[in-house]
C-alpha cells in the first residue's frame, strides 16, 4: 500500500505538470498558489521507518522481511552498534559516515555475502571479541540497494538494540526517534510481562509519541516475532499482557503476531532467490495446515507458500503502515489538485477581466478609461503599501514584542521561567521515587544491573521531558502564528472587497468571488515548515556513570570475622581459624544512594540547562527563520503577487494606443477559446483526481 500511495503521487506529479504546460499559467497566478512547493513536497518526501527491539528478538530478520531480501545482518553473534538506513538506489553501495565528518563509500562488491560482511565491520558489534568500537567511531551508515520497497523515499531504519550491553546504544536509538515517519517496536514472546522491560518499552513509546508535535500515537506500530518458534498459548498471553501495558499509553495500540523469518523466506522464494527444495530443508519451517495436519520437509511443496506466507502476517504489518502513510501523506495529493484548480480559476478570471478592459479602452473616446485607471493603480499600490506595513507590524507584535503577554516570545518566556522550572522540580521527585523502588532489588552481586536499568529509564523519561517542551513550545508558536494569520487575513480581505468595489465602480465591470488567496493553505504550510524547526534535536548524554565506584563501595562494606565455635578457637591457636565474610547490605545500599543523589543533582542541573538551550534555541529560530518565513509567506509570496496582478489589468487600460477592430475580435476569440479549454482541463482535473484517489495495486 505504500508504493500504492507513491505511485498515486507519481501520476499527481505527471498530471499536473502536464497540465501546468497546457493551461500556459501567469507567472503571478503561479507565484500566488505556490503550487511549486507542493510539488515539491509531494515529489521529495522522505518516510522513515525506524525499527527498534532487544538483542535477539528478530529485528534483522524482520527487516529483512519487509525488505524482501537477505540484506542484513540476522547472527546471534552481532548486535546492531551504528544507525544503519536502507534506501533505494539502482547500484548497491554503502555510506559510512564517520562522527569526525569524513565518510568512506563501500561500492563495487559483487557478491552478496562478502557486501553483508563488509558492512557488518561498520554496522554491529561483533560478540566474539571484534576490537572496533562501533558506536565511538561511526555516526551513521546508509545502505544503498535496489529493493522495490525503497523506491520513491521510503527508508528502513535499523537501530542499535534496546537494553544492549552497551550503554551509548540506547542514546542513540532515542534520538533517531526524532526524525522518524514510522516505529515499530519488535518483541519476543518470552519478553512480554518483564516488569522492567515493559516499563522501559512505555518510556520509549512515551518517546516515540513526543516526537509528533501533537503527541499523536498512529505512527507507533508493534509486533509479537517468533510466533513460529512459540506455542499459540504463550503467543496469546503475550499479546494481552503488551496491551495490558500499553493502555492509558496507546489509544489503539496496532499489534501484529509475526514470524518474520516465515515472511522472509516466502518472498525470498516469490522472488527466486531460493526454491521450493530450499524451503523443504529449512528446519525452520515447519506449520499446520488448513485440515490441521503437521508440514515439513518433503512434504512442503508450492501450494503450500501462500499459506506460510499467510502465517507469517507480515502482509498485515505492511497494509497497516500503508493505511497510515496515506492517512498521514495522502492530503498531498489533493493539495496539489486544489492549487491546479484555483490557479486555472484565477487565469480564467484574468483573461475574462482584460478581455473586459480591452472591450472599454477599444470603445473609449474621452480618454477618461486611462485616468481612472492611473487613479485606481495610485491607490491601490497606496493600498497595498499601508496594508505591507500593517501587516509586519502585527507580526512583529504577536510574535516578538515582550512588551505584550501575548506575544510568542512572551509565553517562550514564561513557559521557561516558570513551567520549566516546576517540572525540574518535579521530575526530581519522580526520580527519587523511582530509586526507593530500585534499591529494594540491590543484592551485593546485582547492583550495577539495577543501577543500568534506573539510569536507562530516567534516561528515557529526561529525554520526553525534552521533548514534551518542545511540544509546548510548538503549541504556543502554532496557536499563535494561526492567529496572526487570520488577523492579517481580514485585512486583506478588506482590501481585496475595496478594490473590487472600486474597480466595478470605476469601470462598470462585474468582479468574480474568487479570492487571490487561500490562507487555509498558507496556515498548514506554515505548520508543516514550523515543524520542521522542531524535529531532530539530539540530546546530549544526561548521566553520571556510577558502576566504577562499586568495586570500591562493595570493600567498604566487607568486613571478615572468626567463625565461632569451640574447634574453631581451638584452630585460631595453629592460626587455621575459619573466618566469615559479612557483606554490610544496608551500609552498601547507603553508599549507592549517595551516589546516586549526587548523580541525580547533576541530571537536575543538567536538564534546566538542556531546557534554557532549548528556549534559547527556539527563541532564536523564531526572531531569524519564523518571523521570516512568514514575512516570506504572506507579503512577498503572496501580497506582493497580488499587488502585481493587480497593476498588471490596470496597465492595460494605461497604453495610448488603442486596438483594432480586427485585433480586437482576434483577442476576442483567443480569450474565449482559451477560457474553454482551461474550463475543459478543470472537469479534466476534477475526474483525474477521482481516478488517481481510487488507483489500487498490487504490493508485496
Amino acid at each position: 500500500m505504500i508504493q500504492s500511495t507513491r505511485l498515486k503521487f507519481e501520476q499527481t506529479n505527471e498530471y499536473v505538470q502536464k497540465a501546468l504546460q497546457e493551461a500556459q499559467l501567469s507567472e503571478e497566478v503561479l507565484v500566488s498558489t505556490d503550487i511549486e512547493a507542493s510539488l515539491n513536497r509531494l515529489n521529495n518526501g522522505i518516510f522513515k521507518i525506524a525499527v527498534v527491539a532487544p538483542f535477539s528478538a528478530g529485528k534483522s530478520t524482520f527487516i529483512n522481511s519487509l525488505l524482501g531480501f537477505d540484506l542484513l545482518s540476522t547472527s546471534i553473534l552481532v548486535e546492531t552498534a551504528a544507525i544503519t538506513t536502507v534506501k533505494y538506489a539502482e547500484s548497491p553501495r554503502a555510506e559510512i559516515n564517520y562522527n569526525d565528518g569524513s565518510q568512506e563509500i563501500v561500492e563495487n562488491i559483487a557478491d552478496l555475502f562478502e557486501f553483508k560482511k563488509e558492512i557488518k565491520r561498520y554496522t554491529a558489534v561483533n560478540r566474539n571479541g571484534d576490537d572496533f568500537k562501533v558506536e565511538d567511531a561511526i555516526s551513521h551508515v546508509d545502505i544503498y540497494w535496489p529493493i522495490d520497497l525503497c523506491k520513491n523515499g521510503v527508508e528502513i531504519v535499523d537501530t542499535p538494540g534496546l537494553f544492549a550491553q552497551y550503554e551509548k546504544h540506547s542514546g542513540i536509538t532515542s534520538n533517531i526517534l526524532k526524525s522518524v515517519n514510522a516505529v515499530i517496536f519488535i518483541m519476543d514472546p518470552t519478553t512480554v510481562g518483564e516488569v522492567n522491560f515493559m516499563k522501559v518499552i512505555r518510556e520509549y513509546v512515551e518517546n516515540a509519541k513526543r516526537t509528533t508535535m501533537d503527541n499523536s500515537d498512529k505512527h507507533i506500530f508493534f509486533v509479537v516475532n517468533k510466533i513460529d518458534q512459540y506455542p499459540e498459548t504463550e503467543v496469546e498471553k503475550a499479546y494481552t499482557e503488551l496491551r495490558k501495558v500499553l493502555e492509558g499509553v496507546v489509544t489503539a495500540p496496532k499489534i501484529f503476531k509475526v514470524s518474520s523469518y516465515f515472511g522472509f523466506m516466502t518472498k525470498m522464494y516469490e522472488d527466486g532467490h531460493i526454491t521450493i527444495n530450499d524451503l523443504r530443508r529449512d528446519e525452520n519451517i515447519k506449520f499446520v495446515d488448513d485440515e490441521g495436519f503437521p508440514v515439513s520437509g518433503r512434504a512442503i511443496n508450492d501450494a503450500d507458500v501462500p499459506t506460510i506466507q499467510r502465517i507469517s502476517n507480515i502482509q498485515s504489518v505492511y497494509d497497516s503502515l500503508g493505511i497510515y502513510f496515506e492517512e498521514k501523506n495522502g492530503y498531498l495529493i489533493s493539495e496539489v489538485f486544489q492549487k491546479l484548480n484555483r490557479a486555472i480559476e484565477l487565469e480564467m478570471d484574468t483573461l475574462t477581466k482584460r478581455l473586459q478592459l480591452e472591450e472599454k479602452r477599444y470603445k473609449d473616446q474621452s480618454g477618461e478609461l486611462k485616468e481612472k485607471a492611473e487613479k485606481l493603480n495610485t491607490y491601490f499600490k497606496k493600498e497595498i503599501s499601508t496594508l505591507k506595513m500593517k501587516i509586519e507590524e502585527i507580526i512583529e507584535y504577536n510574535l516578538n514584542d515582550l512588551s505584550s503577554r501575548k506575544s510568542i516570545m512572551s509565553k517562550l518566556r514564561q513557559l521557561f521561567h516558570s513551567d520549566a522550572a516546576d517540572t525540574v522540580e518535579d521530575v526530581r521527585k519522580e526520580f527519587n521515587a523511582e530509586w526507593r523502588k530500585s534499591k529494594r532489588n540491590i543484592t551485593k552481586n546485582n547492583a550495577d544491573d539495577v543501577l543500568e536499568k534506573y539510569f536507562n529509564i530516567i534516561d528515557l523519561k529526561i529525554e520526553n521531558i525534552k521533548q514534551q517542551y518542545h511540544q509546548m513550545s510548538f503549541n504556543i508558536i502554532s496557536k499563535t502564528l494561526v492567529s496572526t494569520v487570520h488577523q492579517c487575513e481580514e485585512l486583506i480581505q478588506e482590501l481585496e472587497e475595496n478594490f473590487k468595489r472600486h474597480f466595478e465602480n470605476e469601470f462598470d465591470i462585474e468582479q468574480s468571488s474568487i479570492s487571490f488567496f487561500n490562507f487555509d493553505e498558507l496556515i498548514e504550510e506554515l505548520s508543516q515548515e514550523i515543524e520542521k524547526l522542531f524535529k531532530g534535536n539530539s540530546s546530549s548524554e544526561i548521566y553520571e556513570d556510577i558502576d566504577g565506584n562499586l568495586v570500591k563501595m562493595k570493600s567498604n562494606n566487607t568486613r571478615f570475622e572468626r567463625k565461632k565455635g569451640v574447634v574453631n578457637f581451638f584452630k585460631s591457636w595453629f592460626g587455621k581459624e575459619e573466618r566469615i565474610t559479612i557483606f554490610e547490605l544496608d551500609d552498601f545500599v547507603a553508599d549507592i544512594s549517595k551516589e546516586v543523589d549526587y548523580a541525580l543533582d547533576t541530571l537536575q542541573e543538567e536538564l534546566h540547562d538542556a531546557l534554557r538551550s532549548a528556549h534559547k534555541h527556539i527563541s532564536t529560530n523564531l526572531d531569524n527563520d519564523i518571523i521570516d518565513m512568514l514575512n516570506s509567506q504572506l507579503i512577498k509570496g503572496r501580497l506582493e503577487q497580488f499587488g502585481q496582478w493587480q497593476t498588471k489589468q490596470l496597465t492595460l487600460l494605461f497604453n495610448e494606443t488603442k486596438v483594432s477592430k480586427e485585433s480586437f475580435k482576434e483577442l476576442k476569440t483567443l480569450s474565449i477559446n482559451k477560457c474553454e479549454k482551461l474550463e475543459e482541463l478543470l472537469n479534466h482535473n476534477r475526474s483525474a483526481f477521482e481516478n488517481i484517489n481510487h488507483l489500487e495495486m498490487e504490493v508485496l
